[in-house]
């Protein structure tokens, strides 16, 4: 389920589903959900997170959605959240590929600010 599963062994499932439910990002509702992954930086170990749950395909943000998530975990979770490095040394990560922002990426704007540059189109 990517995109649709995220978490890790640092999350509570239940808070980070509050807390972002308490968004009211439009067409999307978080579930709390434990797993443990059979690939990816936490391998074996047991995840707390949410489940992307889509209520209104027409009304769902896919990027703001995103944005408010990432936004979010990096800001409250500071203490435990890490960029992977690059497969490749000296080549931009797999976040500055998926990211298309570079105030997204060095989190140096706040989640409105980043809103804004999302209807201008930047």
């Amino acid at each position: 389920t990517p995109f649709e599963l995220i978490g890790a062994p640092w999350l509570k499932a239940e808070r980070l589903a509050e807390e972002l439910n308490s968004y009211g990002l439009k067409g999307v509702y978080f579930r709390p959900q434990w797993f443990t992954p059979t690939f990816s930086k936490y391998v074996g170990e047991l995840c707390g997170g949410v489940y992307v749950h889509i209520t209104d395909r027409k009304a769902f943000e896919a990027v703001k959605t995103s944005w408010t998530m990432l936004y979010h975990i990096r800001t409250k979770y500071a203490e435990h959240f890490k960029i992977n490095k690059p497969y490749v040394e000296g080549r931009p990560t797999l976040f500055h590929f998926e990211a298309g922002h570079d105030t997204i990426i060095d989190n140096s704007v706040t989640l409105d600010e980043q809103f804004k540059l999302l209807e201008h189109g930047k």
